[in-house]
């Protein structure tokens, strides 16, 4: 990407970034002059995904200025097994509210259930996605180290000259 290409795209990230920290604003203060219960954790949910858009910008403007930080073997594994957990959970959250939805009638409960079953699916592809990415990496390293390991030796393990 060209550096003007990478500046273009850095001022929109922040734009877009400061939206959503003021949408964030804004709809926290209406949050708390709502007392109906179902509009309220709505408009939470809402601010909240603005949150996360907020730092996910955060996170793509630091990757633009080159500031990624690299992760340890350690912390791979780490987050492989946090990762398999939670697949499992979210493969049982989708299923309990599917199950849920086929069984309550009141149109609020089942607003509630679609939000909740929709964004569970969606962690779910996500967590599955970060899991392969994790997969490949572990396999990346490990043929990165043989690569190392073997790539200047003229004898690649044998006995010199033998």
């Amino acid at each position: 990407m060209s550096k003007e290409s990478a500046t273009k795209l850095k001022n929109v990230l922040e734009y877009l970034r400061s939206m959503e920290l003021n949408y964030v604003k804004d709809l926290r203060s209406v949050i708390s002059k709502i007392y109906h219960p179902i509009l309220q954790t709505l408009m939470y949910g809402i601010s909240f995904d603005s949150e996360k858009h907020a730092t996910f910008y955060g996170s793509l403007i630091t990757l633009l200025e080159g500031k990624g930080v690299a992760l340890s073997e350690e912390e791979f594994k780490t987050l492989s097994t946090v990762i398999d957990g939670h697949i499992k959970v979210e493969e049982m959250m989708i299923e309990n509210t599917k199950e849920l939805l086929k069984t309550v009638e009141d149109d609020r409960f089942k607003l509630i259930l679609s939000a909740i079953h929709n964004d569970e699916v969606i962690h779910h592809k996500l967590l599955l996605s970060i899991k392969k990415a994790i997969a490949e990496h572990a396999t990346l390293t490990e043929d990165a180290i043989w690569t190392l390991v073997w790539k200047d030796s003229p004898y690649h393990g044998t006995p010199a000259g033998d």
